[in-house]
């Protein structure tokens, strides 16, 4: 019975628990950075279609074609990507693509569909001044 009066914490020791503060730290890039980056990504489908006797190889021609021009519509469009922030440095990464894919229909007459995307990482990083 009279040991669970023993056992109380004093008010000393109540005071100096509620008396220490925890430290509020900022991690190394909040530090490094005055606001997080701002990144989009651009990206346009490619595709190449082929009909007749020579159907697979006028789908490759075509998206060859259409390669060039996709990947020079989508670097504009990650280069014109708008800053809303201040002053920032802008980095943009790429070209990256996705897996080509083909159908192929055998029928009369024989089609051939081909496939992928392309795109550009655009990111704005902005400077701690």
């Amino acid at each position: 019975m009279g040991k669970k009066g023993g056992k109380k914490a004093s008010t000393e020791d109540k005071s100096r628990k509620r008396g220490k503060k925890k430290k509020t730290t900022t991690s190394p890039i909040e530090d490094a950075l005055a606001c997080p980056p701002v990144a989009k990504f651009f990206h346009e489908l490619v595709v190449g279609n082929g009909i007749g006797e020579h159907a697979v190889e006028n789908a490759a021609e075509a998206y060859r074609k259409a390669w060039e021009s996709r990947r020079e519509k989508a670097l504009a469009a990650a280069q014109q990507h708008p800053n809303d922030g201040g002053a920032s440095e802008h980095l943009i990464l790429g070209p990256f693509f996705g897996p080509q894919s083909w159908r192929i229909e055998g029928e009369d007459p024989q089609r051939a569909t081909t496939w992928s995307w392309l795109g550009f990482q655009s990111v704005h990083f902005c400077r701690k001044n």
